[in-house]
């Protein structure tokens, strides 16, 4: 088993992170409250959230 506080300073150093992250376009989605696999709107919800920022992608092509 991986220990808690293990976990919770990974989660902080990935935070830390991703809070400089400036290489290319971002989606960050609050999936705390979300429960993908057993409620078919919060997967619905994350596929239009994924489909929505697409087309933004296409701003950064050459």
């Amino acid at each position: 088993s991986i220990p808690r506080s293990y976990l919770e300073q990974l989660n902080g150093h990935y935070e830390e992170w991703i809070g400089h992250y400036n290489i290319g376009p971002l989606l960050i989605i609050e999936a705390d409250p979300l429960d993908f696999v057993h409620r078919p709107e919060d997967f619905e919800f994350i596929v239009k959230e994924v489909k929505h920022a697409l087309p933004q992608l296409q701003l950064f092509e050459n």
